[in-house]
């Protein structure tokens, strides 16, 4: 016994252990003062928490062999016992990330009382991805535009608000139970599918499950002829949305509404590209372009592909990518595809939803816009893109509590997509509910870490909530300007001055310079930011987002009158503009085939379709608000 004692005391294994384990104390306490302000995801901090448990016997373990003076050889016990640790800690670190994203998912905060979040009593569907149990039909994609055709139809019905196919398949490969889908997903339903192929059939097997029981509410098996692909899916989806009523209640059958597209290859490319453009990255945004370019180079007149391109290019713009995709002049044949995207298929939900969008964007009068929004509302209550768009509208109007209402009402269909919390970051930072925005934008960064957009959204949220220093930790990527904002907070003012003569010095890319109208209205000096904010709409409609022009961060010159009356020139000269370039994009899109045959918008359809294969290879949500003073008409 005296002699392990001894060996022990001569390997320092107690002073090794009690380092390690106070050195592990300080770290932990550190990441959790850091987690908020900095946006440690919670895969991150539960990783870090596996390291820091398996470091423990890794530091004995090297205590043990080299603990006592001079022994530095390695030797063959030690190699294969910090082996075995490794392989342990690295098998830990893969289940949690398994279970890491739908719990940090299902662990935002439901919306507080007192804000309506759209609910209405309805009932919310997470419909899964449809299995194919024989082996797949690699000509067509029939279980993908099954699933996509069974959603449109489900979120044109009343009461009932499918998940969108986003959320759902950001779930695949995750090994969820039914119960763990539905709660992550906030879904009252779970239904699910496979197809099998028996030649000449598809027979297709249904199961509508409640969570709660794990219980089937509806099932069935049918067998479909595989004649026509479209019918095929069309039939299908007719047939489990009449189930699906008929077994949850609701109002009676409608008739269903079918995509207009006479080509598979085209379904395929769309599908693609809805897929790529989920996550709002400029990579991915730039192939679903490419993908819905390919789609309409195969069918020009391809209704959903019109209208997904048009929203493409718009968010392109939104998120300040910047280049010839955000020109007035691509500005105005994103609009004239919604407007004929509308014309070929009138009951086309996401056309009306992407044409409120741009005129919104635009800043065209607002009983236009709202008409829009308010068509494609009543076409399909179960899109999330429409109500998040329509969001961002009422926040332009300054209808702060409609534009927080709507937005959790995306939210709650759309639950994991970035690009609803990113929205609501942004109507949240102009209705001042910065506890909000700032909870939004933090989810929008687990959720895509790669997206900026929330990253600005969260740095000026911190600098209006007198917490600069925390702004001064993000990684803002090309947004100088925004930095010099959280200088100038910090009290660094002549730093904060270098930095926006260096944005203004050099080339860089548009959203470099973008919050250089901000930074010049948060100092209250109106003149320089309204030459500024000029600049900005001068080579694209996008300019500043209207919603932080509509921020406290434009406070000190909000009623400077000479601010006041240059913003409302300013934006009345963006929507002369737009309404010309509309009109003279209308041209080329009247003219079928004249879509994507001018110069840089040419694809053909087998290059697309391997550009794209080859990429997919690779706090509380609302509060009870008492609206701020609306902006002065125009003034958004």
């Amino acid at each position: 016994m005296g002699s392990i004692r001894d060996r022990l005391r001569e390997r320092r294994l107690m002073q090794w252990g009690f380092g390690y384990v106070a050195g592990a104390f300080v770290a932990i306490q550190a990441m959790e003062a850091l987690s908020e302000p900095m946006g440690l995801s919670l895969f991150f901090q539960q990783a870090v928490l596996v390291l820091i448990f398996m470091g423990l016997p890794a530091a004995l373990v090297l205590a043990w062999f080299h603990g006592q003076k001079g022994a530095q050889r390695v030797s063959l016990p030690e190699l294969l016992i910090l082996g075995s640790l490794a392989f342990v800690t690295v098998t830990a670190v893969t289940l949690v990330r398994q279970r890491a994203f739908p719990a940090a998912v299902a662990s935002v905060p439901q919306p507080m009382l007192g804000m309506p979040a759209g609910g209405g009593g309805s009932t919310s569907i997470a419909v899964l991805p449809f299995e194919e149990l024989t082996p797949p039909n690699r000509e067509l994609r029939i279980p993908d535009a099954i699933h996509d055709q069974v959603l449109t139809h489900l979120s044109q019905l009343p009461g009932i608000n499918p998940k969108s196919r986003t959320s759902v398949l950001a779930l695949r490969g995750l090994n969820l139970t039914t119960r763990q889908i539905a709660d992550t997903l906030r879904a009252d339903y779970v239904l699910e599918g496979t197809l099998q192929y028996i030649e000449p059939n598809v027979r297709v097997n249904a199961q509508l499950i409640d969570p709660l029981t794990d219980g089937h509410v509806w099932g069935a098996a049918r067998d479909f002829r595989l004649v026509d692909f479209f019918e095929l899916q069309e039939q299908v989806a007719d047939w489990i949305t009449l189930e699906v009523q008929r077994a949850i209640g609701g109002s009676s059958p409608t008739p269903a509404i079918h995509a207009e597209v006479s080509s598979q290859e085209a379904q395929e490319l769309y599908l693609n590209g809805r897929y790529l453009a989920a996550s709002r990255t400029e990579q991915d945004l730039a192939l679903a372009i490419a993908a819905y370019s390919g789609a309409l180079d195969v069918d020009p007149d391809f209704a959903a592909a019109l209208s997904s391109l048009a929203l493409a290019y718009a968010l392109w713009g939104h998120y300040g990518y910047g280049g010839p995709n955000a020109d007035y002049e691509t500005f105005g044949r994103a609009l004239a595809m919604a407007d004929r995207a509308v014309e070929l298929q009138p009951d086309l939900a996401d056309a009306h939803a992407t044409r409120g969008y741009l005129l919104s964007k635009a800043l065209a009068p607002a009983d236009t816009v709202e008409a829009s929004f308010l068509r494609a509302l009543a076409l399909a209550p179960g899109s999330s893109d429409a109500h998040i768009l329509y969001a961002g509208f009422l926040a332009r109007e300054g209808r702060f509590s409609e534009a927080i209402a709507e937005s959790n009402r995306a939210i709650e269909l759309d639950p994991i997509a970035p690009g609803r919390d990113s929205g609501m970051g942004y109507n949240a930072l102009a209705a001042g509910l910065l506890d909000v925005a700032l909870s939004a934008s933090n989810r929008a960064s687990v959720l895509e870490p790669g997206l900026l957009a929330p990253r600005i959204v969260r740095a000026l949220t911190l600098v209006l909530l007198e917490r600069p220093t925390e702004c001064l930790d993000l990684d803002l990527g090309s947004y100088d300007a925004v930095r010099a904002i959280c200088l100038a907070a910090s009290g660094r003012e002549d730093e904060a001055e270098r930095v926006i003569a260096g944005v203004l010095s050099t080339s860089g890319p548009r959203n470099a310079v973008l919050h250089v109208a901000s930074f010049h209205a948060f100092k209250g000096d109106a003149a320089r930011s309204l030459e500024a904010l000029s600049r900005a709409y001068d080579d694209s409609p996008h300019g500043l987002d209207y919603r932080v022009v509509a921020s406290g961060i434009f406070d000190p010159v909000r009623d400077d009158p000479l601010f006041r009356d240059g913003l409302i020139r300013l934006q009345q000269a963006v929507w002369g503009r737009v309404q010309q370039a509309r009109q003279e994009g209308s041209r080329e899109v009247s003219r079928s085939g004249a879509l994507l045959g001018r110069g840089r918008y040419r694809r053909t359809a087998h290059s697309t379709r391997s550009l794209v294969a080859g990429s997919l290879s690779d706090t509380a949500r609302s509060a009870t608000v008492a609206d701020r003073e609306a902006p002065s008409p125009g003034v958004t």
